[in-house]
């Protein structure tokens, strides 16, 4: 694997189940998986496209296989079924990436004492935070869901 390689592979859009919880996953073929070198948290983080919708994302293992986490929304823009045929492409991006909303980062921009304490959180606390607010269906919960964070950064950046 050098920086930069290019890797892509067909899969489908397959399920795990966890007790309660269910997760749309895409597996990678065992052949791909054995061309990766993944570090001591056997996570690689990357970026690509899946049926041509960017992506950004980590590589998990499993009892299963390697498998790629496919989102709600992700899956709903692709217009997705379980078993649907998916097509990936991807590169390996660095285990520190994260794809900050446009919104939160203008918010953060806009309020110094919340961009330090944001650059004092780990990337993947970062990244939940991303999450949340991306996940929101409504651009007013988006909305609400960046003044809470930013409103919890400038509490805990005070507090140091």
């Amino acid at each position: 694997m050098s920086a930069g390689e290019a890797y892509s592979f067909e899969s489908r859009l397959d399920v795990i189940d966890y007790g309660r919880m269910e997760y749309r996953v895409i597996y990678l073929p065992a052949e791909l998986v054995s061309r990766l070198t993944f570090d001591k948290g056997q996570r690689l983080r990357i970026c690509g496209t899946l049926n041509g919708t960017m992506i950004s994302g980590a590589i998990n293992p499993s009892k299963n296989g390697h498998y790629i986490m496919v989102s709600k929304n992700l899956q709903r823009i692709c217009t997705l079924k379980v078993g649907d045929a998916v097509f990936t492409e991807f590169e390996i991006d660095s285990a520190d990436a994260v794809a900050i909303p446009a919104e939160l980062e203008r918010a953060l921009w806009a309020n110094d004492a919340a961009r330090k304490a944001w650059n004092l959180l780990t990337p993947g606390k970062q990244r939940g935070h991303c999450h949340l607010v991306n996940s929101a269906k409504l651009s007013k919960t988006k909305q609400k869901r960046i003044e809470e964070l930013i409103d919890l950064l400038t509490s805990t950046q005070t507090q140091t």
